[in-house]
């Protein structure tokens, strides 16, 4: 779905190669190796979180990638005014073409997104599907995955302004990004000029003669050697061009936990833009699991390193004041999320069958309470395959239990005589374990704000 925001356009389903037209006959075509790239402006699509973001460029390119049809089956439930017009039930099917190492959006085994390349999905995969007449978002289900073979036609896609880089082909929920880190080169462009080491303090001429040398680089240096050295010598195809990089943005400093998690703050985008705003991807705080609470304390944990340059003692004496305040929040505020998607069996009141995971046997105890203290009419049961909340309780509760799960906003007042929540084991899940790879990526010390006995000294 697309619109055209300056003009007040209607949101419009579009063929991407009939906007590729259209659009070249408004804008310039820019020429990238075999790519054609048009900057449009004014223009919006859809993305996840049924929203519109800026549509920051469509281009093209021919490809001798094999071609993989996708289609999805939806099924909803009709309104009641809609079940007078027709049955109750109705299921529909979209469907996206994409390259095989096209990536694409799928549901994980707790619900939750993570992106792969097409060539990995399955048949019964779920993915986001968007509802035109419902101008909401489904879950759809893959029922078919088809190979069309190469193709000598032109293959498209779309970048978006959206840190989740994904956008709705077809109604179908499709990702595309890759970067590479640079930073040696931004070194030697400080050693030239005489520059300090924090971007951010620049003056916008050298922000912006910066991304021109960074620019430079990756047009002349990085992409004819990885088409001509590493995929053309290594692969033998006639189409190297098929992997190319371009200049995403330049950050003023970075935590780069591990492949794809990371937190940078940018100071320029692509355009080239002069910005100030802080990127997120794969890390903790992003992730639906983690509770709003708990992210606002990793996110200024991000910030003060990557925007205040806090040291390592700075660091410590944060986390050490989060566990005071932390200890002070409600059950709401420190539940995680998690999926129950499968289920145990019961041997008996509050046992487990063996094998049971933690939340088969949270949502099975919260059941079986609700029965046993005769509140089953003022609570919902938890079903399978619904989404809840998860909570460590101290196990020297009446019922000798370490877990307990709950609907979202419906934690029963019943068991607050009867459970306590166990902060010290949620600090350590949500906030400490999260950050092990933050402590590796900075050098920082483990701090745990339970056992704050040693000082160094230099605390003194």
């Amino acid at each position: 779905m697309l619109k055209e925001y300056d003009l007040n356009m209607e949101e419009v389903k579009v063929n991407i190669g009939s906007l590729f037209g259209e659009l070249s006959k408004k804008y310039e075509i820019k020429h990238h190796n075999s790519y054609e790239v048009i900057y449009p402006e004014n223009y919006e699509i859809k993305t996840l979180g049924n929203k519109y973001v800026k549509l920051v460029a469509v281009s093209r390119h021919k490809t001798p990638k094999h071609l993989i049809k996708i289609i999805v089956k939806v099924e909803k439930h009709l309104d009641f005014h809609e079940m007078t017009q027709g049955p109750a039930l109705v299921r529909r099917y979209e469907d996206v073409t994409v390259t095989t190492d096209h990536i694409c959006m799928r549901y994980d085994k707790d619900h939750f997104f993570e992106n792969v390349d097409a060539k990995s999905l399955r048949v019964n995969d779920y993915v986001s599907v968007y509802d035109e007449s419902k101008d909401k978002e489904l879950v759809g289900a893959i029922v078919s995955i088809e190979d069309l073979g190469v193709t000598d036609d032109w293959v498209y896609d779309c970048e978006v302004d959206d840190e989740s880089h994904v956008f709705y082909g077809n109604n179908i929920a499709i990702h595309n990004s890759q970067f590479v880190n640079i930073q040696c080169v931004t070194d030697d462009f400080k050693k030239k000029y005489g520059l300090c080491d924090d971007l951010s303090k620049w003056d916008d001429e050298n922000k912006l003669k910066l991304w021109d040398w960074m620019n430079n680089f990756v047009e002349n240096e990085v992409n004819p050697y990885v088409q001509n050295e590493l995929v053309g010598k290594t692969y033998h195809t006639e189409h190297p061009e098929v992997l190319r990089y371009s200049l995403e943005y330049i950050g003023a400093a970075g935590i780069y936990e591990s492949k794809k998690h990371y937190g940078v703050h940018k100071i320029l985008s692509e355009g080239p833009e002069i910005v100030d705003k802080v990127k997120f991807s794969g890390i903790e705080l992003k992730k639906a699991s983690t509770p709003v609470a708990v992210k606002d304390i990793l996110r200024d944990i991000y910030l003060g390193v990557l925007k205040e340059s806090w040291d390592e003692h700075e660091f410590i004496e944060y986390v050490n004041e989060s566990y005071e305040k932390f200890k002070k929040l409600s059950v709401d505020d420190i539940a995680m999320w998690k999926g129950y998607n499968t289920a145990r069996e019961a041997s008996g009141f509050l046992q487990m069958e063996i094998g049971a995971t933690g939340i088969s046997k949270a949502c099975t105890y919260y059941n079986q309470l609700l029965g046993h203290l005769k509140i089953g009419k003022k609570y919902d049961s938890i079903m399978l395959g619904q989404k809840v909340r998860f909570l460590y309780v101290i196990p020297s509760n009446e019922y000798g239990i370490e877990c307990i799960a709950f609907h979202d906003g419906q934690w029963p007042k019943e068991f607050d005589k009867i459970f306590k929540a166990d902060y010290d084991v949620m600090f350590d899940k949500l906030v400490l374990s999260p950050l092990k790879n933050f402590l590796e990526a900075t050098k920082f010390r483990k701090v745990d704000p339970r056992k704050q006995v040693v000082f160094d000294i230099f605390d003194l």
